[in-house]
């Protein structure tokens, strides 16, 4: 069984703070990324900003193969980088996630190092949620350092937590999904954010039915208020497990209720590169899995610097 990272827990033994943040823009009031001509070879500077034009005009249909012609064309360099960026997210905003998937992998194998390797590790992984991969998502979210996440700044981690606790969640890795908000929390956050986030911290802990889970999770956790939860739940949990006397001559004590096996994979975010000012967008969590993530986005999100 894979231990939860101990990068990320190491998070979680931090102080938290909290302060406001603003509310997220989604693709239909049209603010989202913005087009990267001037970063490109001057030789593909021409396709590429007409790929951008059609692709901010949103004509995926004009756009994806101006970008395909670039692929191939120029194997190396920033503009195949950005050209196979654009060609994942435009199959994942056509629901074709399985193509999206396998782009974003391939431009981690071509391009480890990238300076948006995280964009593209995150939507990868998004784009194996979206087809209900759960354990794939976790692997490959597993890739991400967790000072990248924070680096990214507070609504770009805020997004990658959801998504790291969604995850978890879908995997029935509560205590995964417990540490992942804890760690959101500690993002600058607007008091009603971090109230539907405390209620999310309690829930998973209170879906944990294993005590030796909770004790895992005890040592992980070092603010009282959480600490004491989990110590609550232990407690309910030890008092649902003792046999109950009855009056009753002749009938046996129930039998302790079973415990649930421990979860398989607790590993969430421990080990890649990623990069601050990178392109951005964030996508959206639809289907059947969308249940999970209660900030699910509809579209495209914050406009990246320029790297």
């Amino acid at each position: 069984m894979k231990q939860i990272s101990t990068l990320f827990l190491g998070f979680c033994l931090l102080g938290l703070t909290h302060c406001a943040s603003q509310q997220i823009n989604s693709l239909s009031q049209g603010k989202y990324d913005t087009p990267r001509g001037n970063k490109v070879e001057p030789e593909a500077k021409v396709t590429f900003l007409q790929a951008e034009k059609y692709f901010f005009d949103r004509n995926f249909d004009k756009a994806l193969p101006l970008y395909q012609n670039i692929k191939s064309k120029f194997p190396n360099g920033k503009a195949v980088q950005l050209a196979s960026y654009r060609i994942g997210s435009i199959f994942y905003y056509q629901k074709d996630y399985n193509s999206a998937s396998k782009e974003f992998e391939s431009f981690i194998g071509k391009f480890p190092r990238s300076e948006i390797t995280f964009d593209v590790t995150y939507n990868w992984a998004a784009a194996e949620f979206q087809q209900e991969k759960a354990e794939k998502a976790n692997e490959v979210l597993s890739r991400l350092k967790l000072a990248d996440v924070y680096a990214q700044g507070p609504k770009r981690a805020e997004i990658v937590f959801q998504l790291a606790a969604q995850v978890s969640t879908a995997m029935g890795n509560n205590s995964g999904a417990a540490l992942a908000y804890l760690a959101e929390l500690q993002i600058p956050l607007s008091q009603f954010n971090r109230e539907k986030l405390e209620a999310s911290i309690a829930k998973s802990i209170n879906a944990i039915q294993n005590t030796n889970e909770l004790n895992r999770l005890l040592t992980q956790v070092k603010e009282e208020r959480f600490r004491d939860r989990i110590n609550n739940r232990i407690a309910v949990l030890g008092l649902q497990a003792e046999p109950q006397v009855t009056p009753n001559i002749g009938l046996p004590n129930p039998p302790p209720l079973p415990q649930e096996p421990l979860f398989k994979n607790q590993n969430l975010i421990s080990g890649t590169v990623g990069e601050r000012s990178t392109v951005g967008i964030v996508l959206p969590l639809t289907g059947k899995f969308s249940s999970y993530g209660k900030k699910a986005l509809d579209a495209i999100l914050l406009a990246a610097k320029s790297y």
